[in-house]
Parts: C-alpha cells; sequence; structure tokens
C-alpha cells in the first residue's frame, strides 16, 4: 500500500476580524511608545438654560472641561514551534498572525477590567470595573429593551450627552437584543435611537469592582470611546528565545495600545431568564 504524505501548505486566510471594539473605535496612531495619549474634555460641558438677555440679566455658571488621559498598556502573543524549516521572516509571521488574532479581545478585556485578565494584575489604566460607575436600576432587568432604555436615558438626558454613546456588552448580549435592538449602520451597529453597540468577545460582563452578576451580565455606557496603537509591532530575534534544551522556538509579537471612554460612564444588570 501506498502513504501519501500529508500536504504542508500555507495557512489558509482566517477571513474578517469579528465586530467589537476595534470596529466601533477604530484604532489610531500611538505616537510616542510608553507615553500614552491626554487630552481635553471640552465636549463633556452639560448645557444650562437662563432667560432671554432681552429680559433680564442673570448670572452663568461655567463647567470646567478638565482633561482624559490614557495610560499604555502592552498586548503579546507568543507561539512555540520547531526550529527547523523556518525562516525569521516566517517566525516573525507566525508571531504577526498570533497577536492579530488575539489583541482586540485583549484590548476589550483591558478597558473592561483594567486587569491583565479577570481577578487578575492591575495594568495601571482606567477600565469600566476600577472607574467607579454611576449604577443604574432598570424597571425590568430581565427585558433587555429596559436595560437599554435605563443606560441611555443616563447618558443623554441625566448626563446631557451631546453625541453618540456607546453601548459596551459582551457577546452574548447581541442574540437577545436581536433585530429590535440592532440596527446595522455600514460597519457599525446601533441602537434604534443611533448609539453604537460594542459587543466585545473580551468583555468578561463583570460589575465594578469585579463581581459577576448571578444569572445576567453587565452592560456599560459611555461616551466617545478610543483607541491608540503603536504602528511597529516589536518581534525579538527568534535566535535568542530558542530552548536549546528542548529545540523548541518561542516567537513573540507586542505591541502599545491606550484606551479611553469620555465624560460618562453607567452601568446596568441584564438578566439572561427574561429574554427579549
Amino acid at each position: 500500500m501506498v502513504v501519501t504524505p500529508t500536504e504542508y501548505i500555507a495557512t489558509p486566510s482566517p477571513g474578517r476580524l469579528r465586530y467589537g471594539l476595534f470596529t466601533a473605535s477604530e484604532p489610531m496612531p500611538l505616537a510616542r511608545r510608553g507615553g500614552g495619549v491626554a487630552y481635553d474634555l471640552d465636549h463633556c460641558a452639560a448645557g444650562a438654560l437662563t432667560v432671554s438677555q432681552c429680559v433680564a440679566s442673570a448670572a452663568k455658571t461655567f463647567e470646567e472641561g478638565g482633561q482624559n488621559e490614557a495610560l499604555p498598556f502592552a498586548v503579546y502573543a507568543g507561539v512555540v514551534c520547531g526550529p527547523v524549516g523556518y525562516s525569521f521572516d516566517e517566525f516573525a509571521a507566525k508571531a504577526r498572525a498570533a497577536l492579530d488574532a488575539a489583541e482586540q479581545g485583549a484590548v476589550e478585556l483591558a478597558l473592561w477590567t483594567g486587569l491583565d485578565g479577570v481577578g487578575g494584575n492591575a495594568l495601571g489604566i482606567d477600565g469600566f470595573n476600577n472607574s467607579s460607575p454611576t449604577v443604574l436600576n432598570p424597571d425590568d432587568e430581565e427585558n433587555i429593551k429596559s436595560v437599554i432604555s435605563a443606560l441611555e436615558n443616563f447618558a443623554y438626558l441625566t448626563s446631557g450627552y451631546g453625541y453618540e454613546a456607546y453601548i459596551h456588552a459582551p457577546v452574548s448580549v447581541a442574540a437577545y437584543a436581536g433585530t429590535d435592538l440592532i440596527v446595522p449602520d455600514g460597519d457599525l451597529l446601533r441602537t434604534p435611537y443611533g448609539s453604537v453597540w460594542v459587543f466585545g468577545g473580551g468583555y468578561p460582563g463583570t460589575a465594578a469592582g469585579g463581581s459577576v452578576p448571578a444569572g445576567g451580565t453587565t452592560l456599560y455606557v459611555t461616551g466617545k470611546t478610543n483607541v491608540w496603537r503603536s504602528d511597529d509591532v516589536n518581534i525579538p530575534d527568534p535566535a535568542q528565545t530558542l530552548d536549546r534544551e528542548t529545540n523548541q522556538q518561542y516567537v513573540l509579537a507586542e505591541r502599545e495600545y491606550a484606551a479611553s471612554f469620555d465624560c460618562l460612564l453607567g452601568e446596568a444588570e441584564f438578566t439572561y431568564t427574561g429574554g427579549s
């Protein structure tokens, strides 16, 4: 019997990157490695009312816009393979492919928790869980429409936010939101009112402080959400990462990120048992 050996071929394309944080907030260039970014928050000011100038003169109030700072953190992916048969460029391509697949989920996890993992170590950045969100109480936590109503009411009425709010939810929520609450808009998904959905595969659904809601998950609403990343990917020379005892090659790809959310942060719990 003739045994035909398996043909080793180039890895087929993995297809399109899934919908998530990078879709809703396409990463911008992070110019300075290790420095992060800071910017003014003039657009967070709330409007106020007074009588017409033609009728009477009245004292007016002024708000300080404040600043936002997004500190950097690193995302990396490592692969292990045998050293035989690959060039440096091929090793680098393997590490880069691993990073491309993993980095969106890692950034989502960092933005949600401020940690390197659920219950993990602090990254030194502001995440949803460690930024003292306003806890909202929907009329019906088992009804996803009631939850979204509470989040949008907090953003646009209570907070007076004048731009598109972002609704952050674990991917498990998408099936419950369905066509009633998800409106396609080009590459974006929106609520019927127009808020931007961010369904994150790396969003763990934990509430402030890291607790896990029983039988449900947490959703957050924020102002504009921004992501920055370094253009260059650091891939150390594979010759420096060869384990000569096991004859295995460790290949690493690493890139810096920063992420921020503006003006407001509210959280609400959704309990799955009620469906839509």
